[in-house]
């Protein structure tokens, strides 16, 4: 009995000792992790349309709200090398605590493209921290989306657009029907009364 309750203490306080690492390695990690964050106008259901041959500058933003110090990051353009170019002077961006900063691009497509064609683009932003720090872990986040040759109208499914053609032309018909039957009805009202007389 005795052997079994050392045991289990020692399981106890080994449990203990998981959960205060796991929690002191949350508590060291958490402002990092949660140091920053991306927004764009374009996004996974949101593309960029645009014409072969076609250039256009746009931007992402990066915001530093929910971190507890100002943050350093690196911009890497991950996918889209050959379309994507950053306007801005230098690829390291300082964001301060509880401000916005934009990372300014430009994307140029081919002229030779097609409707149709996609090209996805991706920047990673890592966070760059000093030697100073106690533990120098660098988060990154990667924001990107797709770039579509052509116009959104290009791409609504013809089944769609047949559907609704139908449709229109159904409820044309049953308006039809109805106006002949309200006219035959009043016709026949009219010729009751002409009888009576």
């Amino acid at each position: 009995m005795i052997y079994n309750s050392n045991k289990k203490m020692k399981i106890n306080n080994k449990m203990k000792t998981k959960l205060i690492y796991g929690v002191l390695l949350c508590v060291f990690l958490l402002p990092t992790i949660l140091a920053f964050a991306v927004s764009s106008q374009y996004y996974e259901n949101n593309p960029l349309y645009m014409q072969p041959g076609e250039t256009t500058e746009t931007f992402f933003t990066l915001q530093n709200i929910a971190g507890t110090k100002n943050v350093t990051l690196r911009a890497e353009i991950t996918y889209g090398k050959e379309i994507l170019k950053l306007v801005d002077n230098n690829e390291t961006y300082k964001v301060p605590l509880g401000e916005k900063v934009k990372v300014n691009f430009k994307i140029s497509t081919p002229a030779d493209a097609k409707i149709g064609d996609k090209f996805p683009i991706t920047l990673t932003f890592t966070t760059i921290t000093s030697s100073q720090e106690p533990i120098a872990i660098g988060s990154s986040i990667g924001k990107g989306f797709e770039v579509i040759i052509g116009q959104p109208s290009d791409f609504v499914p013809k089944e769609k657009t047949k559907i609704s053609t139908i449709i229109y032309i159904l409820i044309g018909i049953i308006i039809l029907i109805v106006i002949i039957f309200l006219l035959q009805k009043r016709k026949k009202k009219s010729t009751k009364k002409i009888k009576a007389f």
